[in-house]
């Protein structure tokens, strides 16, 4: 059930994507804790799809449940550019962009918000 919304993830059929998460979670809530992909490409489908205060919480709560995670830096990453898109004060988004520099400065992701 996670693969098929991983392939109409990659499809770039966000929406169908990020319903077929959601049923996946419904489904077989034990084992939603072994797909953290899942969590970030819902949240990166619903960025895409411009529901940013939905995709707001869901890299929210990748991060919380994946923070060492190899797309954490991108998770942080995104949660500043919502921050930006949608006209915060710009402390606010930059200090995403920093923590996500310094929390991951070795990796890619890190450099990305750099």
């Amino acid at each position: 059930a996670y693969n098929i919304g991983d392939a109409f993830f990659e499809r770039k059929e966000y929406k169908k994507a990020i319903s077929l998460y959601e049923a996946a979670w419904k489904q077989f809530p034990k084992d939603k804790e072994r797909y953290p992909n899942a969590y970030f490409n819902k949240a990166e489908a619903e960025f895409v799809e411009e529901d940013y205060k939905v995709s707001l919480e869901s890299f929210r709560d990748f991060l919380k449940n994946y923070p060492q995670h190899a797309y954490s830096p991108y998770a942080m990453t995104r949660l500043g550019e919502i921050f930006e898109i949608v006209g915060e004060d710009p402390s606010k988004w930059r200090g995403y962009y920093n923590e996500s520099v310094f929390r991951y400065k070795s990796t890619v992701g890190g450099a990305v918000a750099k």
